[in-house]
């Protein structure tokens, strides 16, 4: 185990792999466990930008009530030669590759203050595989969301600011021919819409995904960079507006939420189908008394059963947990705040081989800083980790958690990591 020698005694409770920020101890920028001030500076580079570090300080971070122990995967900081540290910041959701490395993106911070694309192993070991900005400023697009594995070894995501028109771009990463723009949004609602989100897989060549600007619309992309608007919400009354990201069934059909609009006003749940085009409106957010609202995530079980979360409604306002199967019969599952500390806000979820599901909150928890949590078939929900214990804790979780071996959670947070600006968490549950 590796420690700056200010903090030995603190490195014997806790493990960290990856924080977005500095050093507890210190204050010093921190980089693959590496503290720049704690110890002898050592200078290494990758993707041809120098960065200075040295050794870093490991933190314990306590589990909630025994159930769970945090540890924080790893701290960030670009420091080109001769330049103030700059920051990665706010790292969004990740992706278990192919190869078991975990890959995400920084919404900003990186030379160009426009985001990254990282890898970092279970381990620990972090690597910048692309900074916005660094091959042209403004037409790489700003701002990513999200991305995909297509074919091993091949990325895909979205940004969503920036690009050519500067209303966000597709695009794709590989390590034979680096970073490719595959799309850049007009911001025509006619033609092909404005600020793209998560995509969702259809096969390693094609890919289907929405935008948000105006109300929204589905298309789809394939591997070349040939794209099509397959719908516009606003086709047909109470369709929804501003979707969220898409979930491909395993009938072949795409499954998704709106966050606005409908018959009453608080979003909708969707079925497309390619084949023809056709939107179906499952289900209109509010039609029950404490009904949910603004659906923010969907996944799928292997039963065909689809599950959601929503920030706003319920029994108790802070949103929660919903179930529709790919028929339109709904049935709300949980209701955040029915416990005390649950979750406020729940941002996604993941789903196991045995049907449990294991997701975040954004607010809530014994800190107000978020929640980890896990939900039965037979919605038995149970907390796992209050968010944000220490200031050096990840905080305020930015997506669902990806599911690991050995009973492992990984995921990202917005805020925490010493310096604010986010980090990558495992749990063990």
């Amino acid at each position: 185990m590796e420690w700056c020698s200010p903090c030995a005694m603190v490195c014997l409770q806790i493990r960290k792999l990856a924080q977005f920020g500095v050093c507890a101890a210190c204050g010093s920028p921190i980089h693959k466990n590496l503290c720049k001030d704690c110890s002898t500076m050592t200078t290494f580079s990758i993707s041809g930008i120098a960065r200075k570090a040295s050794r870093a300080l490991l933190v314990t971070l306590l589990g909630f009530s025994g159930v769970a122990q945090g540890a924080v995967l790893e701290s960030l900081v670009y420091s080109p030669t001769g330049a103030a540290p700059i920051y990665e910041k706010y790292p969004s959701r990740l992706i278990l590759a192919s190869n078991g490395e975990l890959w995400g993106t920084t919404n900003r911070g990186g030379p160009y203050d426009s985001g990254t694309i990282f890898k970092i192993t279970t381990g620990g070991a972090y690597s910048t595989q692309f900074s916005f900005g660094s091959v042209n400023p403004y037409d790489d697009g700003g701002r990513p969301s999200s991305i995909i594995e297509g074919a091993s070894g091949v990325f895909y995501g979205t940004a969503e600011a920036k690009g050519t028109y500067g209303y966000g771009v597709i695009f794709r990463l590989d390590s034979v021919g680096g970073f490719h723009v595959l799309k850049s949004f007009t911001g025509n609602a006619a033609a092909d819409g404005s600020f793209p989100r998560k995509l969702a897989k259809a096969n390693n060549n094609l890919f289907y995904g929405v935008t948000v600007g105006g109300s929204g619309s589905i298309f789809k992309i394939d591997s070349a960079g040939n794209f099509t608007t397959l719908y516009r919400f606003g086709t047909q009354p109470f369709d929804g507006m501003y979707p969220n990201s898409l979930v491909m069934g395993s009938d072949g059909n795409l499954y998704g939420t709106t966050y606005n609009g409908g018959q009453y006003g608080q979003g909708t749940i969707f079925k497309f189908v390619p084949s023809t085009q056709q939107l179906t409106v499952l289900y209109q957010f509010g039609s029950i008394g404490a009904d949910l609202s603004r659906a923010v995530s969907l996944i799928q079980q292997s039963s065909g059963v689809l599950y959601g979360t929503s920030w706003e409604g319920g029994n108790f306002g802070k949103g929660g947990i919903f179930k529709i199967t790919t028929g339109g019969t709904y049935t709300l599952a949980y209701h955040c705040g029915t416990v005390a500390n649950d979750c406020y806000a729940p941002q996604g979820l993941a789903v196991a081989a045995n049907g449990t599901m294991y997701g975040t909150s954004y607010s809530s928890g014994a800190n107000a800083k978020g929640t980890a949590f896990s939900l039965t078939p037979a919605h038995v929900f149970m907390l796992l980790y209050s968010f944000g214990a220490t200031v050096s804790d990840v905080a305020k979780p930015s997506s669902e958690p990806v599911l690991g071996g050995s009973n492992l959670l990984y995921g990202t947070g917005n805020e925490g990591g010493g310096a604010g600006f986010g980090a990558i968490y495992k749990i063990q549950y």
